[in-house]
């Protein structure tokens, strides 16, 4: 197993806190037989030996949990010489959860935006009571129907000030007919277009705040021009702005 000691005598078993933005500095060494501590995510690795001191340092630049393993087979318990690094933002651990659990249902702003490429769009929202419903205003001449299923979640959260839509380029796409439920068309002048291939990223503004969509790359509008998008709704996010917490 990996035993860790912090300078302030804390102890760990298997795990590293580390914080975020900062070099740490690793001084290793083994009781039995060679190692190596190797951190894929951060691509460092360092033999450990016996009878000797060795140093490494890193310096994460995303929050998050990340595997510790020994990159040496060394013996019959190498299978135990497993872990997990946790970079820890402001001193706090954001979330923990497999990349999957962190794209899909991150539970901060922090999480939210970090994770992800393009990076989610972050847009100042308001929650309107509309017809029995809520609605989900983005602009004087933008705002969504939202779900029914949402319904319950949010309403106590109409009219309330600082929210913040959450929403991945990848759920801003063209219109592929048939719509399906919790999709909403809207129609935007396009900054930049983005082609990369396969897709293409269109580019507009809203509240002064860049917004990237990813569309077909036959559906790319040149700048300048208005394209009709559609926003996924079923993945949406609806994050408060003072706790910073997904609702």
């Amino acid at each position: 197993m990996w035993k860790i000691q912090h300078p302030n005598g804390r102890r760990e078993i298997n795990e590293l806190h580390v914080p975020l933005g900062q070099p740490v500095k690793l001084t290793l060494a083994s009781q039995d037989v060679i190692h190596s501590f190797y951190i894929p995510a951060f691509r460092v690795k360092q033999d450990v030996l016996p009878g000797r001191y060795v140093t490494m340092w890193f310096q994460p630049t995303r929050a998050g949990e990340y595997h510790l393993f020994c990159a040496e087979y060394c013996g019959t318990y190498h299978s135990g010489m497993i872990g997990r690094v946790v970079v820890m933002h402001h001193g706090l651990i954001e979330q923990v959860g497999t990349p999957a659990q962190l794209y899909h249902s991150p539970a901060t702003r922090f999480v939210a935006g970090f994770i992800g490429s393009p990076a989610m769009n972050l847009l100042p929202c308001a929650l309107e009571e509309a017809a029995g419903g809520l609605r989900l205003r983005l602009s004087d001449t933008i705002a969504f129907a939202l779900p029914a299923e949402r319904d319950a979640r949010y309403r106590p959260h109409a009219g309330k000030p600082g929210l913040i839509l959450g929403l991945r380029p990848e759920h801003i796409t063209d219109p592929r007919p048939p719509l399906r439920p919790a999709q909403r068309s809207f129609e935007v002048p396009v900054d930049v277009c983005e082609p990369l291939g396969m897709e293409t990223l269109l580019h507009f503004t809203l509240q002064g705040i860049d917004v990237c969509a990813r569309v077909d790359p036959a559906a790319g509008a040149p700048a300048g021009s208005r394209a009709t998008l559609v926003a996924d709704l079923n993945h949406m996010h609806l994050i408060d702005g003072a706790s910073k917490r997904v609702l």
